[in-house]
């Protein structure tokens, strides 16, 4: 191999290393605020619930708000993760690996957005992987979850 040759792989296969550690990174973020927004939710909750005649109707919404900023967080996080894929697959064929081994085959059949808002191009994918919407159904259910408690307590 050519000095410039070995010195492109090197190049790459450094990318490589860290583009994995990157999606890594994310996915790690992703879990901590999965189990921050339970943890901050009930914590606030708890507070709100023994402190019930002190509080106002405004504060009750704070709870659905951070799980919205949080879930907001994890979107951004995943679709970051979607574009290091997306590159990892590209190094992969620079690297000349087999197209049925490759990130590209783990992230085709990914949920985008897009998606979710037509089930014609939703089901082949949930076929494919039943739970590549979970990120967006948890968050949904959690907001929805703080929000109808504070809806409730605001209108009794």
């Amino acid at each position: 191999m050519s000095e410039p040759e070995d010195s492109r792989r090197q190049l790459l296969l450094k990318m490589y290393e860290s583009l994995r550690r990157e999606i890594d990174d994310f996915l790690k973020e992703i879990g901590v605020l999965v189990t921050s927004t339970i943890l901050a939710s009930a914590t606030v909750w708890s507070w709100i619930l023994v402190n019930r005649d002190k509080v106002g109707c405004g504060l009750l919404f704070v709870p659905a708000v951070l799980a919205f900023l949080t879930g907001m967080r994890a979107h951004a996080l995943r679709q970051g993760t979607v574009r290091a894929a997306d590159h990892l697959a590209r190094l992969e064929q620079a690297f000349g690996v087999d197209e049925w081994l490759g990130w590209h085959i783990r992230w085709q059949t990914e949920l985008p957005v897009s998606r979710l808002l037509s089930w014609s191009s939703l089901k082949p994918s949930l076929h494919a992987n039943p739970l590549a919407p979970w990120l967006y159904v948890f968050w949904f259910s959690i907001v929805l979850l703080n929000l109808v408690p504070a809806v409730l307590l605001c209108v009794f």
